[in-house]
């Protein structure tokens, strides 16, 4: 009896730590990504869109473009705010953890700790800024394509409309 009990306790504590290094690890890979960075240039990205969207709409009221510049500095705000959470960032590191082996995360940490892992870290927001924009273009080029999809379905939801 005394032996299973034995047992059981050195298979939860076994757990426990492999859990507990297991997000000390993922903790090591939230910091050598720079992940709050990142979150961060993902929320300035995201404003700079949102203001180039709004400038591009045509029928927006002079007089009321300065309340929505407001409105949209708000929302921005708020999502800072949100992003700098400790729960979001106990949610990333909770997620490299559940992806990720023990191995995987001394693995992939090692990597990123290393010179070449620094550099990527370094140069990615650039690189995540240029393939955003790659993405942009390749929306706009196909907007007259989709507008013609988008008007192929109004006239044939018209059709059973009537």
């Amino acid at each position: 009896m005394k032996l299973n009990i034995l047992i059981v306790l050195c298979l939860f504590c076994s757990i426990a730590f492999g859990q507990d290094s297991k997000l000390v690890l993922a903790e090591k890979l939230f910091v050598a990504l720079g992940t709050e960075s990142q979150i961060e240039a993902m929320a300035h990205n995201m404003d700079a869109m949102q203001r180039r969207q709004l400038a591009s709409v045509k029928n927006i009221p002079k007089e009321a473009k300065p309340f929505i510049e407001k409105k949209m500095s708000e929302m921005i705000q708020l999502l800072f705010s949100a992003i700098k959470k400790p729960e979001i960032r106990k949610r990333y590191i909770d997620s490299f953890a559940s992806t990720y082996s023990e191995q995987e995360l001394k693995d992939i940490v090692s990597f990123f700790e290393s010179k070449a892992g620094r550099i990527y870290v370094k140069k990615s927001p650039q690189l995540q800024k240029n393939q955003f924009e790659i993405a942009q273009i390749t929306v706009e080029s196909i907007k007259p394509e989709k507008q013609r999809i988008w008007r192929e379905i109004g006239s044939e939801i018209e059709k059973y409309s009537k």
